[in-house]
């Protein structure tokens, strides 16, 4: 008869296996892994962070000691507060890289040492990389003084491509070779050779006396193969690489679900019942149990790194800052996440707006936006904004606009769809009474596109056609963070103001979805004005000068003679770390919106009848009351919108 409970030890990946973008244990987690501690099971974490970053998750979950740390260079006790095991990288090798990194400016540097993190300079980059992880940078002047004992590993921060020649550089290094690895899009590690998270865990199941065959581990990226090779049970991640999802014996949902919870919940808590997997029978899916000989690090010829992508947007890219990742764990459209009211059920969609019947609603178009960037960057970029809101504040976000108005000067542009302002106000006019009859009667209108122009016609020729309390609100996305855009000639982050396309832009969408974006082929175009430039305004109207940049017909040339490639200005100057510091503000901006109107108008109310109609409230009580309760629908009181 098998064993019940065939597995003893879990082992859990952190950042985006445990933890979304925002790095907080759920608690429905917290409260599963307790659950599966009861039952004797030993929880512990493997992760590429210090011990120091990973002390937080290891209180709050309350996971056994060991902990595998710096991608399985190190096995920590925090019970003991020591080392079990480690494999530092060697002192000779670490300094023979230094004269190699010093060759590569354009890229940051640091060096961990076991729990402190060092820069020679305090960088962009660098800053970057300490908000993310919520850490403590010092700055030594000088590595070769500093490494007078082995290093764990160093980290180099940069754009992919100066990574990349940096990598070949370090790859054609006489000696031993060394162990790189791409662990994010932005981030090249130099790690001990031979070391890995499989190799760390062979060595845990060693010290635990659990043999490996007993063991599942959890992980959603590339550096988590081995862990998951060497495991009786290697799960994935839903959305994990080819590669991990071939590996792996079984999947479970992404953080933003409770994967984790998921997973123990089938594996440990639900045994023998009707429909229910039982552990042994997950296990063998693909192939039963065990891992047969030892898992190796893998190293690529001559040193080169291993790509260790992860199946998020998240960790696949450059950087993060305090609760908000940079990318976020985007790309919810097509997957059922509880943010995206297309993915929900009718039952889903009752549930949630009893707690918060907020929507926020995405508005884009679909047009040329240069040859580096895709056409539906508009949409995107308010997506990824409202997807992260929505997952910390509990609203939801309508299904996005992907066609939208245009002004004169866009006009003929290939690749850009322009629908006519009569046709765009009452399609939009549409949407808001079919989520108003639905029970969103609280819309904030995200909007990601030059028609912030059109918008609040379609919102007030609503209001007058139907005269229905409620709440309606349009956010260009820009104008929450104006000081943001600033120059660097007045201090600011940016070489040239926002237009379209151009180097603004195109940092937030590096910030923000790098995966869909190939600098390689991103076009500058010199801007061309008649008048001038204090006059007409440019992209949002950032600059206060007297004229709107769409209060105006012939002050600058149309786009199809001037920009063909759908770029005003400089492309080529984006740099995702250029967004970084106004994407935290945006958001932190949005989520006190969606907090404020939840707070001024929980679920269920509305602004005062008597002080927002003229309409008798009487008249009014069954189309408020809807047809799902009883009442009447919207369109009683019209049709069309």
């Amino acid at each position: 008869m098998p064993d019940p409970m065939p597995y003893r030890l879990l082992v859990l990946d952190i950042d985006g296996t445990l933890v979304a973008g925002d790095k907080v244990v759920p608690p429905g987690v917290v409260r599963a892994i307790t659950a599966a501690q009861a039952r004797g099971v030993r929880v512990c974490l493997a992760t590429g962070r210090r011990p120091e970053s990973t002390r937080r998750f290891v209180d709050t979950v309350g996971a056994d000691p060991p902990t595998i740390a710096y991608n399985g260079g190190l096995i920590y006790d925090f019970a003991a507060g020591r080392a079990l095991w480690s494999r530092p990288l060697p002192l000779a090798a670490a300094r023979r890289v230094l004269p190699v990194l010093r060759r590569f400016p354009e890229t940051s540097p640091l060096v961990f040492i076991f729990n402190k993190v060092f820069a020679e300079r305090r960088t962009p980059f660098v800053e970057l990389y300490a908000s993310r992880d919520r850490l403590a940078v010092d700055i030594a002047a000088d590595f070769a003084r500093l490494l007078t004992e082995p290093p764990m590993k160093f980290l180099i921060v940069g754009h992919r491509p100066d990574l990349e020649r940096l990598s070949r550089a370090l790859a054609d290094l006489s000696g031993p070779p060394i162990n790189q690895v791409f662990s994010q899009q932005d981030y090249l590690e130099i790690l001990p050779p031979g070391i890995s998270k499989g190799v760390a865990l062979r060595e845990m199941c060693r010290i635990v006396r659990i043999p490996p065959a007993r063991v599942v581990a959890v992980g959603d990226a590339m550096n988590d193969l081995t862990m998951l090779q060497t495991a009786g049970l290697g799960v994935a991640v839903e959305g994990s690489p080819p590669e991990l999802l071939e590996a792996a014996g079984t999947t479970c949902p992404p953080p933003e679900q409770e994967g984790v919870r998921v997973l123990i919940e089938r594996l440990f808590l639900t045994r023998d019942r009707a429909g229910a997997e039982s552990p042994a029978r997950i296990g063998l899916r693909k192939g039963g149990v065990g891992v047969a000989g030892p898992i190796e690090a893998r190293s690529s010829p001559k040193g080169r790194p291993i790509e260790a992508r992860s199946g998020s947007k998240a960790k696949a890219a450059a950087a993060g800052t305090g609760k908000w990742t940079i990318p976020p764990r985007g790309g919810h459209m097509d997957k059922r996440t509880g943010v995206y009211l297309q993915n929900m059920t009718g039952h889903e969609v009752d549930e949630r707006m009893k707690k918060n019947d907020i929507l926020l609603v995405p508005l884009g178009a679909t047009e040329a936006h240069g040859a580096h960037a895709p056409l539906g960057e508009d949409v995107f970029l308010v997506c990824r904004m409202a997807e992260e809101v929505a997952a910390r504040t509990g609203c939801t976000v309508a299904q996005p606009v992907w066609y939208g108005s245009h002004p004169y000067h866009h006009l003929g542009m290939p690749g850009t769809v322009v629908i006519p302002e009569e046709i765009f106000t009452g399609y939009v006019r549409a949407m808001i009474a079919g989520f108003w009859n639905m029970g969103f009667r609280k819309q904030i209108l995200l909007n990601g596109h030059g028609q912030e122009y059109v918008i609040p016609t379609a919102m007030h020729q609503f209001a007058k056609r139907y005269r229905v309390p409620s709440l309606l609100l349009l956010v260009n996305w820009y104008h929450p963070i104006r000081d943001h855009f600033k120059l660097t000639s007045e201090g600011g982050t940016y070489e040239t103001p926002f237009i379209h396309a151009d180097e603004v832009e195109t940092s937030w969408s590096l910030a923000l979805f790098p995966e869909l974006l190939d600098m390689k082929y991103a076009p500058d175009n010199k801007v061309i004005g008649f008048l001038p430039g204090d006059h007409v305004d440019k992209a949002g109207n950032l600059l206060n000068r007297p004229i709107n940049w769409y209060s105006q017909v012939g002050a600058g040339p149309i786009e199809v003679k001037a920009y063909i490639e759908g770029v005003v200005g400089r492309s080529s100057i984006a740099r995702a770390e250029k967004a970084v510091g106004g994407v935290p503000q945006l958001l932190d901006y949005l989520e006190r919106l969606v907090t404020d109107v939840h707070k001024a108008f929980p679920p269920g109310k509305l602004p005062p009848v008597e002080m927002v109609t003229e309409r008798d409230p009487k008249e009014l009580q069954a189309v408020l009351k809807g047809p799902r309760k009883g009442g009447k629908s919207i369109y009683s009181l019209g049709y069309p919108p």
